[in-house]
């Protein structure tokens, strides 16, 4: 196993110190934009709206279509906004929703100007008169993050968070330790307190659910194995992702290993790992982990499987025809796609799905340790 490993923590090491000579000047909602930046386009934007309505009586706005917008780019091996698609939303058509882009934009401001921080909850009942639910603050907060060009987590305006973490970890969050060991702990809703970070982890375990991390954890896992367990409980949200790129940023050597269901949907949330979301890529382009290698689980590898439903299939054809996954096997990365491709491809043919649960006879912590010795991701 440590010959495995210690394979894999070379290659990830090379991929990670070519990656940082990359030109990445072309992605776009930069984290790093400085806080004066973004309340001048928030001004440039509220003056152009008023210049609008004493010119012409209305209100229209182009906002960034980032997912027809994105494509994955194979030099970066991330999906990345490649070319500016608009929708507009303009008040006439829409005036509920452009009084409450404003009023998010009006919100941003405020908390940028105080240097305070906002949930979105919290955003929602700032004015609950105008967005009426919190599904439509949490649209607008979006809006104005494409409007904006700037990261959602960068305009001051945090979600509460549905990551957990597990193992060989030590994270400071405003200065005060937390040693994570073999028990769950959630990630902190804010990661600019996160002060340092400390492991002597082997590698980093990215987990689809949240039942088996819990699982691992009643296996003491984490207590046998030097590992750094994260799980987004399904689809990621931000706060997992931008957690497991700091620990990938400060520790480049760490291998990314992720463990996923046998289904469509594992290997989407898989995707949503390796190179970011395609419907939000301006927000998580920076987010991507392009050298996680999937450990499974893989085709031949289950039982008590189960038919595919038709949304599995939607998801299944929408994956196979996504430009990664049809591209020739040229380098390292491009041949592990097309394995990824082909394992989507005995899915396909068999019609059936199975889960992590489901795999071969044993405890998780035996098949994963069978698998970190043969060497058994792709």
């Amino acid at each position: 196993m440590r010959e495995t490993l210690s394979n894999l923590k070379n290659l990830t090491h090379a991929f990670w110190a070519e990656f940082k000579t990359k030109d990445l000047s072309s992605l776009s909602f930069s984290e790093q934009i400085p806080t004066q930046e973004v309340q001048a386009r928030i001004e440039y934007i509220v003056i152009n709206l008023i210049q609008q309505i004493f010119s012409t009586g209305t209100i229209k706005l182009s906002l960034l279509d980032q997912s027809k917008s994105s494509k994955y780019n194979p030099l970066t091996f991330i999906n990345e906004i490649q070319e500016f698609k608009t929708n507009n939303l303009s008040a006439g058509r829409s005036l509920s929703s452009v009084a409450q882009l404003i009023k998010i934009l009006e919100t941003v401001y405020t908390l940028l100007e105080s240097g305070n921080k906002a949930t979105k909850r919290e955003v929602f009942y700032m004015a609950p008169e105008i967005f009426e639910n919190q599904l439509k603050s949490d649209r607008a907060i979006e809006r104005a993050s494409a409007l904006l060009e700037v990261p959602r987590n960068r305009l001051n305006i945090i979600s509460a968070g549905k990551g957990l973490i597990s193992g060989s970890l030590v994270f400071a969050e405003n200065y005060i330790e937390t040693p994570v060991g073999n028990r769950i702990v959630k990630i902190p809703q804010d990661m600019d307190l996160i002060t340092d970070i400390k492991t002597d982890a082997d590698f980093v375990l990215v987990i689809e659910k949240e039942t088996v991390l819990n699982r691992l954890v009643q296996e003491k896992f984490f207590d046998s194995c030097k590992c750094i367990g994260i799980t987004g409980c399904g689809y990621p949200d931000l706060q997992t992702r931008e957690f497991a790129k700091r620990v990938i940023n400060e520790f480049s050597w760490i291998p990314v290993l992720v463990l996923t269901d046998f289904d469509p949907h594992g290997v989407k949330i898989l995707t949503t790992y390796t190179f970011g979301s395609l419907n939000r890529a301006g927000e998580c382009d920076q987010l991507a982990l392009p050298f996680a290698h999937w450990i499974g689980v893989h085709s031949h590898e289950g039982f008590n499987k189960l038919p595919l439903s038709s949304n599995d299939y939607k998801v299944m054809n929408k994956l196979l025809s996504s430009y990664v996954f049809n591209l020739p096997p040229s380098n390292y990365q491009n041949k592990r796609f097309c394995l990824w491709r082909s394992q989507l491809e005995e899915m396909q043919k068999s019609g059936t799905k199975f889960e992590i649960e489901g795999i071969s006879e044993g405890s998780l912590t035996e098949y994963i340790l069978m698998k970190l010795q043969s060497g058994g991701w792709i």
